[in-house]
């Protein structure tokens, strides 16, 4: 039965996701957009690839300072499609056919992953909703490094939770380690999953010796790379990307709206002043760590606001409106709703809804989601009242979604949610059942009380 359950909900996600990727690539053709190669991420990662199969070396041609570095993990995956003797179109088809392969063995074992500590029932309503969500799905055909990163990161979930040899443990730690290459934000997990794995199995020698054993998989790969990048560039971080797109980008935000000065004059000051620092040999890494933590310090709650804030689209955002305009069949700019309510415009979004079908959009999506929500944090709190197995589940489920959502930040977007969607999936799931048989248990006590009462019983009422 359960081998039937994962053929089937393999071959829905893959075929769903395959008809995405098709038709794609039939509305590219005629809307004139270069696909699945979409946007400046997705050509630097290819571009990167390029150089580390034609010159054997790690660097971009845009690379102003040694800092801006991409981590390897993503790059090496797309230079084994660009060695074949193929065509760049032919490997770029190829690619996006593997990264929709990697998303259906993800549902998969979401699936398996459930099936051990939760009913048969939850595993399927879960797999099926990660198989099917339309997020996840888009993005999973375009060459970006989701669906690989999440892939890696279930992967190194299903290993954790569900087994329990010091072999499956250093294998997890592997997958994570990978998947910080691909992506560095899971660089602070470790420390997570050992605390996780202290609380739930105790401080005792079987447990560190799996912790041992999870550290070693994790630093096998990870540790070579940043012995590297600490010779070339003189900072040991995987990558520099959160550096870069805290300083970049959500520091000159954040000062825009505390200080009402405009953002793309802030944006150019805060470039320039990084180019004064890059030239007087400074660590751009450093720098860039300090300058944020500079202003942070400067008004930490203002600051917490602002983060809390520009959170809500992990949360609430649709993601429809940004797939329609990234495939060109919306062409109407769209409002920031996070920075409106931040400048305290939100009646204006309210009124523009009346008149905007797509802000309608926006608003059927997020209240979609907060039921999502809801439904998790129901999930999560009847799973603290089970057996130790699902209260374990439902804890490291809750953690990772909290972990995702706090350190994308103001940065975040629909597409930063796809790692944390098995998670929220999975607790939906829970809470979803856990209304179902509540509701049940009520109209089965109320036919008992009434319909099926003795006669007597029924005159005295």
């Amino acid at each position: 039965m359960a081998q039937k359950t994962e053929t089937i909900i393999f071959s829905i996600g893959f075929f769903y996701r395959l008809c995405i990727f098709l038709a794609l690539i039939w509305w590219s053709e005629q809307a004139g957009f270069d696909y699945p190669l979409l946007g400046s991420d997705a050509r630097g990662y290819w571009n990167l690839a390029h150089n580390i199969v034609t010159k054997y070396e790690f660097y971009t041609e845009d690379e102003r300072f040694a800092a801006l570095r991409r981590p390897p993990g993503y790059p090496v995956f797309l230079g084994a499609f660009q060695i074949l003797p193929i065509e760049k179109q032919t490997a770029q088809y190829a690619t996006s056919l593997v990264q929709i392969l990697l998303a259906s063995i993800s549902a998969v074992l979401l699936y398996r992953l459930l099936r051990q500590f939760a009913s048969e029932r939850i595993a399927t309503g879960a797999a099926f909703f990660f198989a099917l969500e339309p997020n996840s799905a888009y993005y999973s055909t375009l060459i970006l490094s989701d669906a690989l990163f999440v892939f890696l990161f279930i992967a190194f979930t299903y290993m954790f939770l569900a087994k329990e040899t010091c072999g499956a443990f250093f294998y997890a730690g592997l997958l994570l380690g990978i998947s910080m290459l691909v992506r560095p934000i899971t660089q602070f997990f470790p420390a997570i999953a050992i605390l996780f794995l202290l609380y739930a199995r105790g401080i005792q020698r079987k447990t560190i010796v799996q912790c041992a054993a999870f550290c070693i998989g994790t630093l096998l790969f990870t540790l070579p790379w940043m012995m590297r990048n600490g010779s070339v560039a003189g900072s040991f971080d995987i990558s520099s990307s959160g550096s870069n797109t805290y300083y970049r980008y959500v520091m000159p935000s954040f000062v825009s709206w505390r200080t009402g000065e405009p953002h793309a004059a802030l944006q150019e000051e805060f470039i320039a002043r990084f180019d004064a620092a890059a030239a007087q040999n400074i660590n751009a890494v450093m720098f860039m760590q300090k300058e944020t933590i500079r202003i942070i310090s400067d008004a930490p709650l203002p600051y917490a606001f602002y983060h809390a804030i520009k959170t809500a689209p992990f949360f609430l955002g649709d993601g429809i409106r940004e797939i329609l305009q990234k495939t060109e069949l919306l062409h109407a700019k769209q409002p920031n709703i996070s920075s409106e309510f931040l400048s305290g415009n939100i009646l204006k979004v309210t009124r523009l809804a009346m008149h905007d079908k797509y802000l309608l959009i926006a608003l059927a999506g997020g209240i979609f989601w907060s039921i999502i929500f809801i439904l998790a944090v129901v999930g999560f709190f009847h799973s603290l009242r089970e057996k130790s197995g699902k209260r374990a589940c439902g804890i490291f489920f809750a953690a990772a979604i909290l972990y995702f959502a706090l350190l994308t930040g103001p940065a975040t977007s629909t597409r930063h949610r796809m790692p944390a969607l098995p998670f929220i999936a999975g607790l939906a799931a829970m809470g979803f059942y856990e209304f179902s048989d509540r509701r049940k248990l009520g109209y089965t006590k109320y036919i008992s009380s009434t319909e099926f009462a003795p006669k007597e019983n029924q005159s005295q009422t």
